[in-house]
């Protein structure tokens, strides 16, 4: 598999234990050789897992609708 999408929140989550979750699912990714795709976006858990993998070296690519750049809510990588 060369790539993954991953459909997540645009917030945290009511529990820690979500961001962690996401932390880890962007290392593993990395670990395996997998590229993200994902929703685009800077915040929430979608960022977190975006932020996980580039900190690794990792590839993540982005969709997000273009009234969501306008808001500045477009991961800046």
């Amino acid at each position: 598999m060369r790539r993954i999408c991953v459909f997540c929140g645009s917030s945290l989550g009511a529990d820690p234990a979500y961001v962690e979750a996401a932390r880890a699912l962007g290392a593993l990714l990395c670990d395996e050789g997998i590229g993200l795709v994902y929703g685009g976006a800077s915040v929430g858990l979608m960022g977190i897992v975006c932020d996980s993998v580039l900190a690794r070296g990792g590839d993540a690519i982005g969709v997000l609708p273009r009234h969501l750049l306008q808001r500045e809510v477009g991961h800046p990588r």
